[in-house]
């Protein structure tokens, strides 16, 4: 299937538009698509939809599209990411033509009269284009995940193992599957959806959580961070923390994601803030095992007295002679290797520039350590990231 010049002029033509209105389309198209199907919030993150994230995600992607419908290889790495995010989620092809109806009904309650029926027509035409390209590429990533020893497709039950307290407000829970079956062997970098309902929830919730330990056929581990304060964002995190005990089984969907290694001669700097750690940490491992005397540097940014895996990482360095790992506080603590932040001259004095980069962490910092280091000349294929949320353009 390919598109018509005219409705690529007219798709194009409605990008002023969608840069004034589209959070405001996206916000409606959400908005009138739960109070129809109520059933989508055992998909989709209400926490993300109530804080204005989802929308406003949606909205850049929307635009995206909208800009380069004519050159679509720009937004193939978006694709991967999204396409891995909803078949982390359990998306199936049968809910697209309900995304479909619900996003054209929002442009046309938004842009009135402006949105003709030659718009209209054009958008539900890419609409659909598109939606092949993601039905195809989820269900070949669900094929792939069904293929492995020990795959599955949408959800499977395991079972917590162990659950081991790594600092302050970091935990680690290990998960086997309850079958007695081995565990299918992910990426480094990759993470995994935790599916529960919450005490006196009619939903499920899904969280996506990095997987923490080095690949193996025995358990997966991830590593969750407490989120503190009265807003909703924590409220799966502190359900974890506070009840999710060994012996308890949980609903996990398969491995997911793209945020991968990349074979390369160069070294290689991660950079973490806080729990971003976690697919540094299944990365780092997995260098430890198979390309030892690889160069690495690790920058831990952490808040004080909330160090984790440091024993862990320590082991790593007696296997990894060219393996440095830096500890960054803002306040001196027992532990820490610079007392600040990863600010440019530091990145200047510290780091080697001629590397390849992975950085995860919260948005803000992310935004901070990428804009340095593309200021200062690294090349963005050297400039991996990974950011815990709906995809956002960092």
């Amino acid at each position: 299937m390919s598109l018509s010049e005219e409705t690529i002029r007219l798709i194009k033509a409605t990008v002023p538009a969608l840069q004034t209105y589209g959070e405001q389309i996206t916000q409606t198209f959400y908005t009138n698509m739960f109070s129809e199907h109520p059933e989508l919030f055992n998909i989709f993150n209400r926490t993300n939809f109530n804080t204005g994230r989802q929308p406003r995600a949606l909205a850049q992607a929307v635009l995206a599209t909208a800009q380069y419908i004519d050159n679509l290889g720009v937004l193939k790495e978006a694709v991967s990411l999204i396409a891995h995010k909803h078949k982390s989620l359990g998306v199936s092809k049968e809910q697209y033509p309900i995304v479909g109806e619900n996003l054209l009904k929002a442009i046309k309650e938004v842009l009135k009269e402006a949105a003709t029926d030659e718009i209209i027509n054009a958008w539900k035409t890419y609409y659909n284009f598109l939606a092949k390209i993601f039905i195809d590429a989820e269900e070949s990533l669900y094929q792939k995940s069904e293929s492995m020893e020990g795959g599955w497709r949408y959800t499977k039950e395991f079972v917590v193992d162990k659950k081991v307290k790594e600092g302050s407000s970091v935990t680690s829970f290990y998960f086997k599957p309850t079958d007695g079956g081995p565990v299918p062997l992910h990426e480094p970098g990759q993470y995994i959806v935790v599916s529960l309902t919450l005490p006196n929830d009619k939903y499920v919730s899904n969280r996506q959580y990095s997987l923490s330990d080095i690949p193996n056929n025995e358990y997966f581990r991830i590593s969750v961070n407490r989120e503190t304060g009265n807003d909703l964002p924590g409220k799966i995190s502190n359900h974890l923390h506070d009840h999710l005990n060994v012996g308890d089984k949980i609903m996990l969907h398969a491995p997911s994601g793209n945020f991968l290694l990349k074979p390369t001669e160069m070294p290689i700097v991660f950079l973490a803030a806080g729990v971003g750690i976690t697919p540094l940490l299944s990365m780092l491992k997995y260098l430890s095992m198979n390309s030892p005397e690889k160069e690495v540097t690790l920058v831990h940014s952490v808040r004080h007295g909330n160090l984790f895996f440091y024993d862990e990482l320590m082991q790593i360095k007696e296997k990894m002679p060219n393996f440095t790992y830096l500890v960054v506080c803002s306040k001196q603590m027992e532990i820490v290797h610079h007392v600040g932040r990863v600010d440019e001259e530091w990145v200047l004095n510290n780091l080697n520039l001629a590397s390849v980069f992975y950085v995860c962490g919260p948005i803000e910092y992310m935004k901070t350590v990428l804009h340095i280091l593309k200021d200062k000349g690294v090349d963005s294929n050297d400039l991996n990231y990974e950011y815990f949320g709906p995809f956002v353009n960092v």
